[in-house]
């Protein structure tokens, strides 16, 4: 039987290198990959992986976290309004709050009649980051996974063609590389240098595999690719695409607006008083 591509999750770990996963057909099968601790990958249950497969037993095993981290981050960074920028906010508010009751707590004991204000100001901070402590703005992008394709490169001494064609992308460029895992992490960085002004495509290397990615989730599903090279090797694996894909999926409407978001934080705003650099003091 053939060798393919599949991604899967996984459902049990027997040690570092060896446990079960679940490919996007529901099967289960057993891995088996000595170079996941000399890559540094410690997988976790339910962790989502790309590997090849010969319908028994699955090998050259990646974690795909990255990528799909990468994919969601990517979706998101045109809009200024998203969990991890709120959160953010909300922990520099959350030291202003406390900053405000300690010099509220100052004041009382020097006698200044302003200590009243700045503890209400504290007060209601607090009560307005707890309002929107842990919300995900609607329209955020919060799963979703990217398509992908994975290949295995080898490296000889002297300098490489390299020729890759995703869908309608070309890539083109030498590599002066000697070792496979050198040689995986400059295909990698090509790629990558023309994302995403040129091409909506990046790569991730782990190792000696290389894991090309799109970055319109399931859209990218039966992009076609292909791989060339001289003085090296790409294995290439069925099917020749991008595969494993899953719809994008929004956060949707909150309680609480975007917009009512964005006032709350403007009101925290002027509520910190304190320069920023006084803050952390």
């Amino acid at each position: 039987m053939a060798n393919y591509i599949t991604t899967g999750v996984i459902t049990t770990i027997f040690s570092v290198t060896t446990g079960e996963m679940k490919d996007v057909n529901g099967d289960v099968f057993s891995y088996s990959d000595a170079t996941l601790a000399t890559r540094g990958i410690l997988l976790d249950l339910g962790e989502r992986v790309i590997c090849v497969s010969d319908g028994f037993m699955v090998d050259s095993v990646c974690s795909l976290e990255d990528i799909d981290a990468q994919g969601l981050a990517d979706y998101n960074e045109s809009n200024s309004l998203t969990a991890l920028f709120v959160k953010q906010k909300l922990q520099t508010y959350n030291c202003c709050a406390s900053k405000q009751g300690q010099l509220s707590i100052d004041s009382r004991a020097a006698g200044d009649d302003v200590c009243e204000k700045q503890l209400s100001d504290a007060i209601l901070m607090t009560n307005l980051i707890d309002s929107i402590c842990g919300i995900v703005p609607e329209g955020e992008a919060i799963g979703g996974k990217q398509a992908t394709y994975q290949t295995i490169v080898t490296s000889s001494v002297g300098s490489k063609s390299v020729a890759i064609t995703i869908g309608t992308a070309s890539y083109s460029f030498l590599s002066a590389t000697a070792t496979a895992v050198d040689f995986a992490t400059d295909i990698a960085d090509n790629i990558n240098a023309l994302y995403p002004d040129s091409y909506p495509y990046f790569a991730e290397a782990s190792g000696a595999n290389v894991i090309i990615s799109g970055s319109s989730f399931d859209e990218d599903n039966g992009t076609a690719i292909t791989l060339a090279t001289t003085n090296g090797t790409f294995t290439s694996y069925d099917p020749l695409s991008l595969e494993g894909g899953t719809e994008l999926i929004l956060q949707g409407e909150n309680a609480i607006t975007n917009n009512d978001i964005q006032i709350i934080l403007d009101k925290l705003n002027k509520l910190c008083k304190i320069k920023c650099t006084e803050i952390f003091a």
